[in-house]
């Protein structure tokens, strides 16, 4: 049977790797480094049941070279899903089955927007394996069981013999594949996030007493979640999941917190992000995925400190509201060791990139804030309180309200090390400033103080539909029924979607001279991680749903890649 591997990782190039090695015609979709070593010198897998070299390699970075195959195996990183499942179409015929063989709980759904739902099945691995250098895949343990659906289907039947041929894997069809994803589900995100947050394989995590404490926390959050979603665990769960994390030799890791250590693209907005999101929509609080998994790793991730003192700078106070709160056991959970020089020089290339961008004026930052400035001089009550949420570094801001009549200031933002350097900027400002260190949309649903105006921009589109949602609502009970709500987001055009959104940006590049081709890569890479704009009038309605009588663009960026939305009763 020919079979095309979507990804050559730890999954996909060790599952295809053992295919090809029983005498499957297997071709590989890679990209960079890795491809190169794979066709110079064939693909090197290290397994404890028999390391081999696969060579020579049939691979390919572009589908279109292979042509349609029996079966595609779906393995490459979450968020490189949308984008790897818009190319799979020159791969796929009339009888091809598309199998995920992915992390989290919407893979089917994603590569049922680009392909026929009947030639998607889903399914679910718990082996591990990570690349270690290009050209080189490690197989560091787990079952080697793959559950799939389609349980009668012929070309799964032909994926099964050839497995039953194949070294270390076993291919078992099951009626309900949904029930097998949501039991992973739950089942890795604890595994994924406790790996990676206290940066340790599971086995002296397990052999911990206060350790293991908090990642049973993390597996019966994610049960309580399942459960309210109409996806309960079956009796005898947590007995399952201690024997698969058993399984593993002790120094396994989660690929998550295999990536986080080497820099990469991490998973955590599919898996804990995921999680706190569907607490978020069901009722189910899950203290241990929101605040200490997923914000967590997010600072890591960005190479930023977890936790910050109290500082004073002329009237400004910073507070660190820490993700870790509830725990008493900051030091155990959370290991000392961060790369602090590291995470400067990260946070420098970051900044020297974001102000380079507000230099050339490419994102129209100067036209934003007039409009903004005008807005307030018109609309706003004389010393009227400003909330800004997501307020990075504040110099836009700070060069607006400096002479302005305003009498407070509140700044918002997860960034430490962006907080310090809005103090400076803030110095010297003409009424009390405070900046608060704390996800903004976990701060607006909590707002208490009275507030004339919010202002947030390029922020909110970071949320899912419901968190954009939620915050316009928490948006105007702080607001108290009136005053104005501003927020600068990217918007799609009617009809259009998210990739065509992307593809638009990506078409900006020679007017964006300002900035290298790398810096440009890293916006890129970084919008199909976590940007997810709404068409103008999806905006305007979360507004009126939240009970906002007023809802009208005010501006357009020249590039049309976003807008300027005022919300006011």
């Amino acid at each position: 049977m020919r079979i095309a591997m979507m990804g050559a990782g730890g999954i996909g190039g060790y599952v295809g790797a053992r295919l090809a090695q029983a005498g499957g015609d297997v071709s590989f979709i890679a990209r960079g480094a890795h491809l190169a070593a794979m066709l110079q010198t064939g693909l090197r897998i290290q397994s404890d049941l028999g390391s081999f070299v696969l060579a020579p390699v049939s691979a390919s970075e572009a589908a279109v070279d292979i042509a349609p195959v029996d079966l595609v195996i779906f393995a490459v990183k979450l968020y490189d899903s949308e984008g790897a499942a818009a190319s799979l179409a020159p791969l796929v015929g009339v009888n091809t089955r598309v199998v995920t063989l992915q992390n989290g709980i919407d893979s089917v759904e994603i590569l049922s927007r680009h392909l026929p739902r009947d030639h998607v099945i889903g399914g679910a691995t718990y082996l591990s394996g990570f690349i270690s250098k290009p050209g080189e895949v490690v197989h560091s343990g787990g079952l080697p069981q793959i559950l799939v659906g389609g349980q009668h289907d012929p070309v799964i039947e032909q994926l099964r013999e050839l497995c039953d041929r194949a070294i270390g894997l076993e291919l078992k069809p099951v009626a309900d594949i949904d029930e097998v994803l949501w039991e992973k589900f739950v089942t890795l995100c604890a595994f994924s996030g406790g790996t990676s947050l206290m940066r340790s394989g599971i086995g002296p995590i397990l052999a911990d007493p206060e350790s293991r404490i908090f990642i049973e926390q993390l597996r019966d959050e994610g049960m309580a979640v399942a459960a309210a979603a109409g996806h309960p665990m079956a009796d005898g769960f947590p007995g399952r999941v201690e024997t698969r994390w058993s399984a593993f030799p002790p120094h396994v890791k989660s690929s998550m917190a295999n990536d986080l250590e080497r820099g990469k693209p991490i998973e955590v907005a599919w898996l804990s992000g995921r999680m706190h999101q569907l607490g978020l929509q069901l009722g189910v609080v899950t203290p241990g995925h929101t605040r200490r998994c997923f914000a967590r790793c997010i600072c890591m991730h960005r190479g930023r400190s977890a936790r910050i003192p109290i500082s004073d700078h002329g009237h400004s106070r910073i507070y660190w509201e820490d993700v870790m709160a509830g725990s008493s056991n900051d030091t155990m959970l959370v290991r000392a060791g961060d790369d602090t020089v590291g995470s400067q020089d990260m946070f420098n290339k970051e900044l020297q990139t974001y102000r380079k961008i507000v230099g050339a004026n490419l994102m129209f930052h100067r036209e934003v804030y007039g409009v903004l400035r005008d807005l307030l001089v018109e609309h706003a009550p004389a010393s009227f309180r400003f909330l800004d949420i997501a307020c990075g570094d504040a110099s836009a801001s700070a060069a607006m309200l400096r002479t302005m009549a305003i009498g407070n200031y509140v700044g918002i933002d997860l960034s430490e090390a962006s907080l310090r350097l809005a103090a400076r900027e803030l110095d010297g400002m003409p009424c009390p400033v405070e900046l608060q260190c704390n996800d903004f949309a976990q701060a607006m649903a909590k707002w208490s103080e009275p507030v004339d105006v919010i202002w947030i921009g390029m922020s909110l589109h970071h949320l899912p539909a419901t968190g954009k949602a939620q915050l316009m609502q928490d948006a105007r009970r702080s607001l108290g029924g009136k005053g104005l709500f501003i927020i600068w987001e990217p918007a799609l055009f009617e009809g259009e979607d998210r990739l065509s959104w992307l593809a638009r940006f990506s078409l900006l590049r020679d007017e964006w001279s300002a900035v290298s081709d790398e810096e440009f890569a890293s916006m890129e890479r970084h919008m199909h991680l976590a940007d997810f704009p709404e068409t103008v009038g999806t905006w305007l309605g979360m507004g009126t749903d939240a009970g906002f009588s007023q809802a009208e663009e005010i501006f357009m960026m020249p590039n049309k890649m976003g807008r300027v939305f005022r919300f006011s009763n």
